[in-house]
């Protein structure tokens, strides 16, 4: 007999991995396909805000560069965080991270949960930009998998200015390039100047918190 036939109604943590839905998918890992988001018409938003710091308007996008523990939520409970994640016309995939003393198995674990995030919001009408992260050279086996060629992408540019992760992400953006071929970047945070030479495509570059913060303090020190 079929343990299901006697709940009286599904439990709450059934379906914890969200197997209820999988999407397509053209690779050996099952990493879901994703929309692509074409340049033409593309309106960047105002201002990328994160989620922990939700409710700022709709014309501002939601990014997930952040603490992974401040987003989780949008993976474990995607049907209750929905409402809050509609509040914004566009949104960012979740920046699940990649380090690189992450077991290997994680690390394309969270690449899938990266991707059917963002087909389960665009499902439900929400732009969503693909985020693209990267680990090491071995990432580059999975990490770009799920998004098409030719689309409006996102990046966090915060490594690539600390010492111990510069020359990885360097790396990866260079690989980044050549393998997504994107048509516009979305950077959030400043890029080290030695990979400018290697865009010549539109970019659209937003401030982190941290950074509008010095900032605000700045300006509001006294004059002497």
């Amino acid at each position: 007999m079929n343990e299901n036939l006697k709940w009286a109604k599904t439990p709450g943590n059934y379906d914890s991995l969200n197997l209820a839905l999988i999407y397509p998918s053209n690779n050996k890992y099952g990493i879901p396909n994703v929309p692509r988001i074409e340049l033409e018409g593309f309106k960047p938003p105002k201002d990328l805000i994160a989620y922990g710091n939700k409710n700022k308007g709709s014309d501002n996008a939601l990014h997930f560069f952040e603490d992974d523990y401040k987003f989780e939520p949008v993976w474990n409970r995607p049907i209750k965080t929905l409402d809050k994640i509609k509040k914004y016309e566009m949104v960012l995939s979740p920046d699940f991270s990649l380090f690189t003393n992450y077991p290997r198995v994680i690390q394309i674990w969270n690449i899938y949960r990266n991707r059917w995030c963002d087909c389960y919001w665009s499902e439900k009408g929400i732009k969503v930009i693909p985020t693209v992260t990267w680990g090491d050279e071995e990432s580059f086996d999975f990490c770009f998998l799920g998004i098409p060629k030719h689309s409006v992408v996102a990046i966090s540019g915060m490594g690539s200015k600390k010492k111990s992760t510069k020359e990885a992400y360097k790396l990866g953006f260079i690989e980044m390039l050549k393998v997504l071929e994107p048509k516009a970047l979305i950077i959030y945070g400043g890029l080290n100047s030695e990979l400018e030479e290697y865009i010549n495509i539109p970019t659209f570059r937003y401030k982190t918190y941290w950074e509008k913060r010095a900032e605000e303090t700045k300006k509001a020190l006294p004059l002497h």
